[in-house]
């Protein structure tokens, strides 16, 4: 779906909750008018991009923020 000029010229952006040095941060970047890159920033810039379709990228958000993602104390991780 995108080349390697498309990933390199993506602004990529962290998260403002990632705060400094912490190494566990997602980076997004719009890549075209469909699709949404995702990249573990602990890759790098030439790491490994999940490249999602803008309107699930924006129904996974919608979820996360209404909690459907949200695990109640002592649940066991999947």
């Amino acid at each position: 779906m995108a080349n390697d000029h498309v990933l390199s010229a993506a602004g990529w952006k962290k998260s403002r909750r990632s705060g400094n040095g912490n190494s566990n941060c997602v980076e997004i970047a719009v890549l075209s008018d469909s699709y949404i890159g995702i990249r573990d920033s602990k890759a790098g810039p030439g790491g490994p991009v999940l490249a999602v379709n803008r309107q699930c990228f924006q129904d996974f958000i919608h979820a996360a923020r209404s909690g459907v993602f949200d695990r109640t104390p002592g649940e066991a991780q999947p």
